[in-house]
């Protein structure tokens, strides 16, 4: 296939996130360091096809006012090989779409950050003479990066582990993008945040939540509120109303506990800033992302990994960090109302050894990602 003549003198770049925060970073620092590059974002319209969950994108994308397609592709599965034929089924109409797309946007340089709507995109682009970057943000990677990977140009790298699944020749080593307001100290607390005089506790299971930690934690609710400022950051689920769900919880605890607790479904990028910069404590998932931006804000933890991660890349994530000295771990099978309250007390008496040790597991991280990743995306156009 050819190539459709260039309407633009400046270079046009797709971004696909399959892991939405670094895809943000760089997005951030393109636009910053050479606005003449015109950006545009192909992403899911729903988190869920079959569920009809509206995904997150396409309103963050708006709210930065960058083009955004709508898209889906196959999605074929290692372990129930039998759904493969189903998939293939969508796997021609999704590479037509990622043609139209890369074609009637002139799109030079297709950017990746994995999962399997990237595919069609990266296949369609290298055979219409588009170039390719992908980045990996763990230290393993999933089916569809290691499939992109011998279709790129360049394979960036969050990890040094992770060389061993790609083509050595295209790997750049960059880390993982990092918003840049996690890297400031935002001073503005959020106005829905209440003053307290209570320490901060985060609670998060990700933009889409965890069933189980939100319920682990409302059936703690009175303990967790009498010692802490609790902000729960719940998700938003299809199948179940979290918000809704918690708030009845909470419309039983005591006037003065019910002042200590804050739920939101989702969190803003500067809000998560400051709550990871003000917090003493987090429960949460660990997931490459959350891990790092903790990390960052040298913030103890108490990590509940998601058991059936790929690779069961949170238990690793978390793993490195508890070695470190720098947070908790509780297996999800262990995880019950007096697990999860013990883990606490003993998080908030080791607190101040666990910050030392976060602190100085901060000072070895790689922050610049955002940087080396741009610049090998530029390097690439100019080559």
């Amino acid at each position: 296939m050819s190539a459709a003549p260039k309407t633009s003198p400046w270079p046009n770049i797709l971004v696909s996130g399959g892991h939405i925060t670094p895809a943000l970073a760089t997005i951030e620092y393109l636009r910053e360091e050479y606005p003449e590059i015109s950006l545009s974002f192909v992403g899911r319209k729903f988190t869920q096809e079959k569920e009809r969950q509206p995904a997150k994108e396409q309103e963050l994308m708006t709210e930065l006012g960058i083009p955004f397609f709508a898209a889906s592709a196959a999605k074929f599965h290692r372990a129930h090989w039998w759904r493969n034929a189903e998939e293939g089924i969508r796997f021609v109409p999704s590479l037509y779409r990622a043609y139209r797309i890369l074609q009637d946007n002139d799109i030079d340089l297709f950017l990746s950050f994995g999962g399997y709507l990237a595919v069609p995109f990266a296949i369609m682009a290298k055979l219409t003479g588009k170039k390719v970057v992908t980045h990996e943000q763990t230290k393993t990677t999933g089916l569809a990066n290691q499939f992109i990977s011998w279709i790129a140009d360049t394979v960036a790298i969050s990890h040094e582990a992770s060389r061993k699944h790609f083509p050595k020749q295209k790997i750049v080593l960059t880390g993982n993008p990092i918003r840049r307001s996690l890297l400031q100290t935002v001073r503005s607390r959020p106005a829905w945040i209440p003053e307290s005089k209570k320490p901060i506790l985060y609670v998060t299971g990700g933009s889409q939540g965890s069933q189980t930690i939100n319920n682990t934690v409302s059936q703690i609710l009175p303990e967790l509120t009498s010692k802490f400022l609790v902000i729960h950051q719940c998700g938003q689920s299809q199948h179940h109303r979290y918000m809704s769900q918690l708030q009845a919880v909470a419309d039983e605890l005591t006037e003065a506990q019910r002042e200590n607790y804050v739920i939101r479904e989702w969190v803003e990028e500067k809000e998560v800033s400051w709550i990871l910069q003000n917090a003493v404590l987090a429960i949460s998932r660990s997931g490459a992302n959350t891990t790092l931006e903790m990390s960052i804000q040298a913030l103890p933890a108490i990590f509940i990994p998601l058991p059936f991660s790929h690779n069961n890349e949170q238990y690793k994530n978390a793993q490195q960090l508890v070695e470190a000295g720098a947070a908790l771990l509780l297996e999800q099978k262990d995880l019950n109302d007096e697990s999860l309250w013990e883990a606490v007390q003993e998080a908030s008496a080791q607190r101040a050894h666990m910050k030392r040790r976060a602190e100085k597991l901060r000072d070895t991280l790689q922050t610049n990602g955002a940087e080396l990743l741009a610049e090998a995306c530029i390097s690439l156009l100019r080559s």
